[in-house]
């Protein structure tokens, strides 16, 4: 049971509604405010000079027309097997134009512009956080399923791009491991069971 009378008990409940009121508007002011008008995001992305055997690799892997070579795609992935930048090109005839490298390096990079902006500056920390590798790996749901899994070639071409040396090799590996339709099936001496023909 308080001592004080009901006027200052009034004036006590009065303040402390007043002060969570001016705390709960700061903290609205403040969560909800963001970049001025006319500010700018620059970013820190990975050289675009080196894209190119990305842009092969997330093609061969990504880049088919039911896929994300297609424009109702918010990652767009232009090239020979996909959507085609030029009037007259045409999907599974030319082959990637250096302008199709081009809107696919700026495709990847707008995805998640500030989170990829960081993982880059924090040399690939989190990098499997991104959501081009969440969903290329399916530990996010993706409608296309797996594209790669962590550790395998393409996987390793995509981080050696975001920390700033690319491995050639990775990205190689990743085009080469996709069979694309018409091409006739590598001779391996197996039988396609893998078991090895009777003597």
């Amino acid at each position: 049971m308080s001592h004080l009378p009901d006027e200052e008990r009034s004036a006590g409940r009065a303040l402390c509604t007043l002060a969570a009121c001016a705390c709960v508007a700061s903290a609205s002011f403040f969560a909800c405010s963001g970049p001025k008008d006319g500010d700018v995001f620059v970013g820190n992305f990975p050289s675009e000079a080196t894209f190119q055997p990305v842009s092969a690799a997330l093609e061969a892997r990504c880049g088919t027309l039911d896929c994300h070579g297609s424009f109702y795609r918010n990652l767009r992935v232009y090239g020979k097997d996909g959507i085609r930048a030029g009037k007259d090109d045409v999907s599974g005839v030319q082959n990637t134009t250096d302008g199709e490298v081009q809107l696919n390096y700026d495709s990847v990079v707008s995805i998640e512009p500030e989170k990829f902006s960081d993982i880059v500056t924090k040399a690939g920390q989190d990098f499997d956080k991104w959501i081009v590798v969440t969903k290329g790996t399916g530990s996010e749901h993706h409608k296309g399923g797996s594209r790669f899994v962590k550790g395998d070639a393409t996987y390793v071409c995509l981080l050696s791009w975001v920390t700033g040396t690319v491995n050639m090799a990775a990205c190689a590996a990743s085009v080469a491991a996709v069979v694309r339709p018409g091409t006739p099936p590598v001779d391996t001496g197996q039988p396609p069971d893998g078991n090895p023909p009777p003597p």
